[in-house]
């Protein structure tokens, strides 16, 4: 399973993106911890690689709001196949794209 098939809705249970947006935002506030955020969601062995993957993507950016903000896009766009954000490469390729 994979966290980044989950968001796009590839492998079940599927993560809304919204949700995970949403968590993404409260843990950036200080309002929930990682551990909590995986807990809730689920995320373990892969999910859970791919989840820290993100936090230390989010953790290394020059600009933390906005690398947020730009999953949210990126996951949105995911969620309905669009083109170049179609497949966890795609997605992978794009994060891998944000400062």
């Amino acid at each position: 399973m994979s966290l980044l098939a989950r968001l796009n809705g590839d492998e079940e249970p599927k993560i809304p993106v919204h949700q995970f947006w949403a968590g993404m935002k409260e843990i950036a506030l200080g309002e929930v911890t990682v551990a909590q955020f995986k807990t809730y969601f689920e995320l373990t062995g892969v999910d859970g690689t791919d989840f820290d993957w993100l936090v230390g993507k989010y953790t290394a950016s020059t600009d933390q709001e906005l690398f947020i903000e730009l999953l949210h896009v990126i996951f949105v766009l995911a969620e309905v196949k669009t083109p170049g954000y179609a497949n966890t490469a795609d997605i992978t390729s794009r994060i891998n794209r944000i400062a």
